[in-house]
């Protein structure tokens, strides 16, 4: 079609604008939802890092990378809290961050509750007793009677 018989390019993209990509065609198309592909970025990938696809991450990646990240450092955080957490690993430290907090959930009741007493301290009984054999305290008649009650 396209050898000597001087058929040009101007005859060839007519013939295409009028047959092949004629408003008639696209309009029989059926709609198709657009697909949007992975965003990779190549340039600013931190050192030592893995880097598949030819040294390109996609968003995903960079996306969960930095929700590992923040886990991480939550974690961290959550471990310095907890008494022995730097030496537990993830499971054992959520654990005893679960216990104490159901401790002191059962401290804030028992004050609640304890609200309307007044003059009312819980103090714990070994350290009563503690106090109530020292020598300085026993000779101050008023605070040994205190205690002894």
């Amino acid at each position: 079609m396209c050898s000597s018989g001087g058929v040009g390019l101007g005859v060839m993209r007519q013939w295409l604008d009028k047959w092949v990509l004629g408003p008639e065609f696209l309009l029989e198309l059926p709609s198709t939802k657009l697909q949007i592909a992975p965003v990779y970025y190549c340039d600013n990938v931190e050192e030592g890092t893995k880097k598949p696809n030819n040294g390109c991450l996609s968003t995903q990646s960079i996306s969960a990378r930095q929700r590992r990240r923040k886990i991480t450092k939550k974690t961290q955080v959550l471990g310095k809290l907890i008494p022995g957490g730097t030496k537990m690993n993830t499971s054992e430290m959520f654990q005893a961050a679960s216990k104490d907090v159901r401790y002191l959930q059962a401290q804030v009741r028992l004050l609640e509750l304890m609200g309307s007493v007044q003059e009312k301290c819980l103090v714990p009984k070994k350290f009563v007793e503690t106090l109530a054999e020292d020598q300085d305290i026993q000779s101050n008649r008023s605070i040994s009677e205190d205690l002894n009650d």
